[in-house]
């Protein structure tokens, strides 16, 4: 199966009228997990119920918005309309691609950049039946280096999805928060590390071997729960997040319940 091709992400990226219907059931797509949000030291109880709101509505707005594009891709035939699970992983993927879009490109006054986009590659030509396990080693060096927390059940999932769908849609967006420390303030706030992986192997002639390429770019950015809190007060945008935490309920991993001490996602 050809992977398939999507769309350009449709300016304005916030759009002033919310889409909030569509004539496609896509209620099935929300488990695929080619776009994940893994929350690491966060906690809907106690001290830190505050941030995990915050979090929460913010990811739920996102992820109403991508909904909106998707919807309006859908209504002009830009994506696949069924509910195979190819089109419900391409229809993902898309939700992927406009949620790091809107981060990178949108300047909300919310969302500050901590670290640039910084793309990294491994290329080579290995046994077919060896894919999984270098796609872990290269899983397991990005962790290492990156910032975010190492774990083994992270790794093991992405390696897998990415495994079970590459033929399909060979784009995956991992969005993983961390609660982070502020020793300047002494307080802890949400850092988010955006990773997005692209996976691709092609057959080589006359042998078991396979030509893969790992790509992946990752992004850091903090969380302003102030410019956060006073944006989603209106009702337009408390509609948005409503309507989106129905997505991200299934879209979430709560990982630990670990907090990192120092330094920057």
């Amino acid at each position: 199966m050809p992977v398939y091709s999507l769309p350009e992400v449709a300016t304005p990226l916030i759009p002033k009228e919310r889409v909030i219907t569509s004539s496609i059931d896509l209620s099935n797509d929300y488990g695929t997990p080619n776009l994940a949000f893994l929350y690491h030291g966060l906690s809907n109880a106690g001290d830190l119920a505050s941030l995990w709101k915050d979090v929460d509505s913010w990811n739920a707005w996102e992820l109403s918005i991508a909904e909106e594009h998707v919807v309006a891709q859908l209504d002009n035939d830009n994506l696949p309309g069924d509910d195979s699970i190819s089109s419900r992983m391409i229809r993902s993927a898309y939700r992927g691609k406009v949620i790091a879009t809107l981060r990178e490109q949108a300047q909300s006054p919310w969302l500050i950049k901590n670290s640039s986009p910084s793309p990294k590659e491994f290329e080579g030509d290995i046994k077919k039946d060896e894919v999984n396990a270098k796609v872990r080693e290269r899983l397991r060096e990005f962790y290492s280096t990156s910032g975010v927390l190492t774990n083994n059940l992270v790794i093991n999932i992405i390696a897998n999805v990415i495994a079970s769908t590459q033929d399909v849609s060979p784009r995956h967006v991992l969005s993983d928060v961390q609660l982070l420390h502020d020793s300047t303030v002494q307080d802890a706030y949400p850092g988010i590390k955006q990773s997005n992986f692209i996976v691709t192997q092609a057959k080589l002639a006359a042998s078991d071997d396979v030509h893969l390429t790992v790509e992946w770019v990752d992004s850091g950015f903090r969380l302003d729960t102030a410019a956060w809190r006073e944006y989603s007060g209106n009702e337009e945008t408390q509609e948005r997040i409503k309507a989106g935490r129905k997505i991200l309920q299934e879209m979430r991993l709560n990982v630990n319940d670990q907090v990192v001490p120092t330094g920057e996602i």
